[in-house]
């Protein structure tokens, strides 16, 4: 009898843990069964959002291309007018599109699909008038809608250089602010304004970066090289970084014709780079400070009102080399130039009078580097010469590089730039910190957001040629805490130069304020040698040129 309740106690046992295998069995079941429902929610949840976004951004494109289709129809009527608005020829913006009410233009894209499209209406705005047109563009694809306004005037006049500050809505100098320039600032509407390239100008595909095509850079890395297209760029504590290069042609020159060009040393050449020559001369036997006339082996291509760059070729690469930059008066002989004004270092035999800056016209042609030997300091150019080179004449790098978020530089970094550099920046422009940026040849930067110098941070300080740097601002620009500039500036809305900070240049914006010691040195020729200077047109102060 004992045996039999031994046997049922050890069945009922068994029974339970039965039993609660079986529930543990079930309940894990229950648990994944949560958890591929969650992960399978989340990413239905994911993949919407990124339908959305995709759709939303191409609505933006669409919308971004509108304004810029009839920007090209307003301005350079087609002379089959059947893809522009009516009236793209007119000569009475105003009157033809604003007192004519309803006037709509819309556009499949592609056309063969109707699943995206812009649509452009001229809209009622202060700015309106014979040249400007105030526009509304909106883009819609699958759904999505965003829109974008705009500016269109017909004609390009750039203000910037005529003043120290040329400005439409308002201007303060107050709080112990200055300026030299004679003249009070010059109201000037509408104002000079910067077009927004991001994304529509970029090259490739900038929106969904850090990506092969637009990689992140940082502290050096990856090297700077073509194509020069980065996500975010940033520089920061000590990190010193060169971009760019600029030599001048050795003996014998280069001859029309020829592939081959030898300079002075390849330092900073790489392949893939394009390259300007710019005829340029030699002092055979140097000239004194002080003097007014000089000689050089040939003064061909050498023009009264032109501003010649002379350069001591053995300071080259010092932290302060010996380059001054005077006005021609006249050419006198084949050899012989009268300087507008004296010289103010001495320079050796052999040193070179270069035409480099843009206001020369002088002789240039652009190429592209096909291979570099360091060996022989020997160039070979993707095609051949069309014009005959003589030694002295320079040969500088000519990048494009595009960012398309932020560019940044703090905490005592420096760029040093050499040639001819334009850099277009998506988001905001910081340079902070005492860090700095030296300029040793030309520098457009072009931003469509905000632009920031401030705690003794320096922009082209050492050289302090004026026309040699441009700041193009899409929105706002601030200078502050003892900050150094020289060059010109272009905001579409406020420029603030404040708390010591010290600019040499001429600035153009909707409203523009001096104040707390803030010092302006007027420089004319402000930005007038940077890449970007042709890019100096007018559009709206307010609204903006181009807002959503």
């Amino acid at each position: 009898m004992m045996n039999f309740w031994m046997q049922l106690k050890n069945r009922l046992w068994q029974g339970q843990e039965g039993a609660s295998m079986l529930m543990a069995v079930v309940l894990a079941i229950v648990t994944m069964a949560a958890i591929v429902f969650n992960f399978l929610a989340e990413s239905e949840q994911k993949q919407s959002g990124a339908s959305v976004t995709y759709t939303s951004t191409n609505a933006f494109l669409l919308a971004d291309a509108g304004v810029r289709y009839v920007e090209k129809c307003l301005k350079n009527p087609p002379v089959t007018p059947d893809a522009c608005p009516t009236g793209a020829s007119s000569i009475d913006w105003k009157n033809d599109f604003i007192t004519t009410p309803a006037t709509t233009f819309t556009k499949n894209f592609p056309t063969s699909d109707s699943s995206g499209t812009f649509s452009i209406e001229f809209i009622q705005n202060a700015i309106n008038d014979t040249n400007n047109i105030r526009i509304r563009s909106t883009g819609t694809y699958k759904g999505a809608i965003r829109t974008i306004g705009s500016t269109v005037s017909r004609f390009t006049t750039c203000v910037l250089g005529q003043q120290a500050i040329s400005y439409c809505t308002a201007s303060n100098i107050k709080n112990s602010a200055s300026t030299t320039d004679p003249n009070s600032p010059v109201q000037s509407c509408p104002a000079v304004t910067v077009d927004l390239f991001y994304p529509s100008e970029y090259p490739d595909d900038p929106t969904s970066c850090p990506n092969p095509e637009y990689l992140d850079y940082t502290n050096g890395s990856p090297t700077l090289a073509p194509p020069y297209q980065y996500c975010d760029w940033n520089l920061d504590g000590t990190t010193a970084v060169s971009v760019g290069a600029f030599n001048y042609i050795a003996s014998g020159g280069a001859a029309s014709g020829q592939a081959v060009v030898k300079v002075n040393s390849t330092s900073g050449f790489v392949a893939g780079m394009k390259v300007r020559l710019t005829r340029g001369a030699l002092l055979p036997g140097g000239a004194s400070a002080g003097a007014t006339t000089v000689t050089l082996n040939s003064t061909s291509g050498f023009a009264a009102n032109q501003l010649v760059k002379f350069v001591n070729l053995s300071t080259l690469g010092s932290v302060l080399p010996t380059i001054e930059e005077i006005k021609i008066q006249s050419v006198d002989s084949a050899t012989q130039l009268t300087l507008a004004s004296a010289l103010g270092s001495s320079y050796n035999a052999n040193d070179v009078a270069d035409l480099t800056d843009i206001s020369t016209s002088a002789t240039n042609e652009e190429h592209t580097i096909s291979s570099v030997n360091g060996g022989t300091n020997e160039l070979t150019l993707s095609g051949n010469l069309s014009s005959t080179y003589p030694e002295g004449s320079s040969v500088e790098s000519v990048i494009e590089m595009w960012v398309a978020n932020d560019f940044s530089m703090r905490n005592k970094s420096s760029l040093t730039v050499k040639g001819a550099l334009k850099i277009n920046v998506g988001n905001d422009v910081i340079l902070e910190n005492t860090s700095e940026m030296l300029v040793f040849g030309s520098v457009a930067l072009h931003m469509d957001n905000n632009f920031l110098l401030k705690n003794a941070a320096k922009m082209n300080e050492v050289m302090s040629f004026a026309g040699d740097l441009l700041i193009q601002v899409g929105n706002d620009a601030l200078f502050a805490n003892s900050s150094s500039f020289a060059g010109g500036v272009i905001a579409n809305h406020d420029i603030v130069v404040e708390n010591n900070a010290e600019l040499t240049g001429s600035l153009s914006g909707d409203t523009v304020n001096l104040v707390n010691n803030a010092t302006l040195i007027f420089d004319p020729s402000s930005g007038a040698d940077s890449e970007g200077i042709d890019d100096c047109v007018p559009a709206t102060f307010n609204p903006p040129s181009q807002n959503e």
